[in-house]
C-alpha cells in the first residue's frame, strides 16, 4: 500500500461518520464506506444469515434488533461477516490507483485494523445528538442502546485516534473543520 496515505475514519453510530466521508469524498479522497460493503455482504450471505436466526427473509433491522440482544447470535453473525469485510476493503485498498483513501469503519478499532492505517480519526457527538440520529433512521432507545454498547466508549475512541473531529455543531460547521483537515493531509 506503498505511495497511499490511508484514512480511518471512525466513531459511534449516530456520529457523522457518513457526513465526514462526503466530504472527503468531495475533496477528491476515494472513499470506502464500511457500512455500505456490510450491507453488500449481508444481501449475498442472506440465506447464512437466514440459517443463524433460523428465519426466513430476516431483514437487516431485526438482525439488529437480535444481535443487541443475543451475544451469542452478535458473535456468531460477525464471524460470518467480519472477515469478508476486512478483506473486502484491503482488496479495494490495494487495488485503487488513487492515493488518498478514507475508509468509514465504525468498529475499526474493535477489529484491531488501527495499523493498516495511517491516520486515524474519530467523530465524536453528544449522546442526545447520536440518539436523535439514531432514531430519525428508524431505531428504538434500546437498539441504540446495544449498538452503543457493542463498541467501545466514545472517550476510548478519541484516545486511539490521531484526530478528533467535535461534531457538536451544525453540518456547515463540521464540513469547514473536515474540508480544512484535507487540505492539511495533502499538504
Amino acid at each position: 500500500m506503498q505511495n497511499k496515505i490511508i484514512i480511518g475514519i471512525t466513531g459511534l453510530p449516530g456520529t457523522g461518520k457518513t457526513e465526514v466521508l462526503k466530504v472527503f469524498e468531495e475533496e477528491n479522497f476515494f472513499v470506502i464506506e464500511g457500512d455500505k460493503i456490510a450491507h453488500e455482504i449481508f444481501d449475498e450471505k442472506k440465506k447464512e444469515i437466514e440459517k443463524i436466526f433460523k428465519r426466513k427473509n430476516i431483514g437487516r433491522k431485526e438482525v439488529a434488533e437480535i444481535i443487541f440482544k443475543d451475544k451469542r447470535k452478535k458473535e456468531e453473525f460477525e464471524s460470518l461477516i467480519h472477515p469478508i469485510l476486512l478483506e473486502r476493503i484491503f482488496n479495494i485498498i490495494q487495488n485503487t490507483d488513487s492515493k488518498y483513501i478514507a475508509v468509514e469503519g465504525t468498529l475499526l478499532f474493535e477489529l484491531n485494523t488501527q495499523d493498516k492505517f495511517d491516520l486515524i480519526i474519530t467523530v465524536a457527538a453528544d449522546l442526545s445528538s447520536i440518539y436523535e440520529r439514531m432514531r430519525s433512521k428508524g431505531f428504538e432507545e434500546e437498539i441504540i442502546r446495544g449498538m452503543l454498547e457493542s463498541c467501545i466508549s466514545q472517550d476510548e475512541k478519541i484516545k486511539r485516534a490521531d484526530i478528533c473531529i467535535d461534531n457538536r455543531g451544525n453540518l456547515m460547521e463540521l464540513k469547514k473543520k473536515v474540508k480544512r483537515l484535507c487540505r492539511i493531509i495533502k499538504g
